[in-house]
């Protein structure tokens, strides 16, 4: 449950690594890797490597407000920019296409594990995530003090809600917070 530093058996770590693809520094500036089901893994990680050269996209969104738009977290060391539609070229680096998350959101962003309802701005974690770390955000407002794209964010929810059950995620609200 507690974010904390702990030892780590290195070679049990390793093992939990191995069969996954390995890309090349150089790699992660390349976008045309298309996000099919079959090639998910080599897509996060390039991904997750294309994310820390956004440097004057973070620093726009840093500038909006320095704290993760779902937790309030202010820690700006482990903000991350998060793009609301894929980023496909220097238009959807705009402020508007893009959420300050904690690292740990934005991953779970980006694998569609948590969306934004585009009408209450609410947001909504997958089912299975909801353990004590990530229910407590369930169903609560996004913290955004800028106007977010809203076509952008309607695209993120319809895919999310193709995923999981609308009704059933209602009713994990009403029993998280009453």
């Amino acid at each position: 449950v507690q974010s904390s530093i702990q030892e780590v058996d290195f070679k049990w770590a390793s093992s939990l690594f191995s069969g996954i693809i390995q890309l090349d520094p150089s790699e992660a500036d390349i976008d045309d890797t298309p996000l099919d089901v079959d090639d998910q893994r080599k897509a996060v990680l390039r991904q997750i490597k294309q994310r820390r050269g956004q440097k004057s996209f973070r620093d726009n969104l840093l500038n909006q407000e320095a704290k993760c738009a779902v937790s309030g977290c202010e820690i700006v060391d482990i903000l991350e920019a998060a793009h609301i539609t894929a980023y496909k070229n220097d238009t959807h680096n705009h402020v508007s296409n893009g959420l300050l998350l904690r690292c740990d959101m934005h991953t779970l962003y980006d694998l569609d594990l948590f969306a934004i309802d585009p009408d209450s701005l609410l947001i909504y974690f997958a089912p299975h995530i909801q353990n004590k770390e990530y229910a407590r955000y369930h169903g609560k407002k996004l913290h955004v003090t800028y106007k977010v794209h809203h076509g952008a964010i309607v695209e993120r929810w319809k895919r999310f809600t193709k995923k999981y059950d609308l009704a059933e995620l209602n009713s994990l609200n009403r029993i998280i917070h009453g």
